[in-house]
């Protein structure tokens, strides 16, 4: 999360992420975010890993 976006959302308030790459974006983004100070929420029917279930 870099601090252009940290600065839009106050310290406290709550992330809702979904996404595509969890294993990698996502998971780096709820990390930064939770560092940073935020809730945050990864909706798990809403995300997708980076490869397929083999």
């Amino acid at each position: 999360m870099g601090e252009a976006r940290a600065d839009r959302i106050p310290v406290g308030e709550e992330i809702i992420l979904t996404g595509v790459a969890t294993d990698f974006c996502i998971l780096a983004t709820a990390l930064g975010a939770s560092d940073a100070g935020r809730y945050v929420t990864v909706v798990e029917d809403a995300c997708s890993g980076s490869r397929r279930p083999v």
